[in-house]
């Protein structure tokens, strides 16, 4: 049963939107985590917050282009 929300399926508008702001608040909460391992991984000694960022950054690129 409908509940007068906006169907996420029906417009995109909505969808990206969400999207948008699950992404911006999970990139904000863990910012210092990916310059962690940014810089570790610049240095040539990765850690796992190397994996993570390297991880993160590839699947919202990919997320963008798809």
């Amino acid at each position: 049963p409908k509940i007068g929300l906006p169907s996420i399926s029906t417009n995109p508008l909505v969808s990206l939107t969400i999207q948008l702001v699950l992404i911006l608040t999970i990139s904000i909460i863990y910012f210092d985590t990916f310059i962690i391992g940014f810089k570790n991984l610049f240095r040539l000694k990765p850690s796992m917050a190397s994996l993570t960022s390297l991880g993160v950054i590839s699947a919202i690129i990919y997320g963008a282009y798809a």
